[in-house]
């Protein structure tokens, strides 16, 4: 009901009409025995977040990470628009929360708004495309978790939203965009240490206006692979969905 390309077609939801009901939310479960723990119920985000107006209309988390150590993790809360109707004009607003493992100790990172896109950056600090700062400014922001302290990362290169991470060795952050006005989208590499960002590649992609429910679109998605010498992204750029692997030459020397 909210995003289709998100969601699982076929089955309905039972608790549609439900704006945060008190047996759905976060759960945990153990991979070994299957066991499945409700830790984090929508309707106790709800009472967390009394008070905002975004709160009181049916809400649904997104985006579930640990952080490295897996003491909490963080989620995109997302307030939907006209319970029980399909949301695809991108009117709804994002409150982002961390909670300890067990979903206790709840902290509001960002309260409703815009946000988006995020990757840990270490156990206790995210790094997060988001309105965030004194001014509420869009960009891509370092926030520390539970301190409320930002810090806007290079907003000269950082312009758009993209899928951002880390390098295992916390020296690189990579980045991508969505289609520019002629339909490609655009791999970036970003240096923290010299504080200089690079086009990895530029690739042929389908029009976000020919796709406006989303169910078939192709982002880069890219991810580092764990030696931090090469990365793997998706692309449709030759007719096909693909996942392509890229060799980054980053052991060649202090230039790289």
């Amino acid at each position: 009901d909210f995003r289709p390309g998100y969601g699982y077609a076929g089955i309905a939801d039972s608790q549609a009409s439900v704006a945060a009901p008190e047996n759905d939310g976060v759960y945990r479960i153990d991979l070994e025995t299957g066991e499945e723990t409700l830790i984090l119920s929508l309707s106790r985000v709800a009472r967390y977040l009394e008070g905002a107006q975004a709160a009181s209309q049916k809400l649904l988390v997104n985006h579930l990470t640990c952080n490295p150590d897996g003491t909490r993790f963080v989620m995109l809360v997302r307030n939907m628009p006209g319970a029980g109707r399909a949301s695809s004009d991108g009117r709804w607003q994002t409150a982002t929360l961390t909670a300890g493992a067990d979903g206790q100790n709840l902290h509001t990172l960002l309260p409703f708004g815009m946000a988006s896109h995020y990757h840990w950056r270490n156990p206790g600090e995210l790094l997060i495309w988001a309105e965030a700062g004194p001014k509420q400014t869009q960009g891509l922001w370092l926030l520390q978790d539970r301190s409320g302290n930002a810090e806007r990362l290079d907003d000269g290169f950082f312009r758009a939203d993209g899928h951002n991470s880390y390098s295992p060795d916390g020296r690189f952050v990579l980045y991508d965009s969505y289609p520019d006005a002629q339909a490609y989208r655009h791999l970036y590499l970003y240096d923290l240490q010299e504080r200089r960002g690079q086009t990895l590649g530029v690739f042929a992609s389908v029009p976000n206006a020919r796709l406006p429910q989303i169910d078939i679109r192709c982002d880069l998605h890219p991810r580092w692979c764990r030696d931090g010498k090469s990365i793997t992204f998706d692309s449709v750029h030759e007719g096909h969905r693909h996942v392509y692997r890229m060799a980054l030459g980053l052991e060649e020397g202090p230039d790289r």
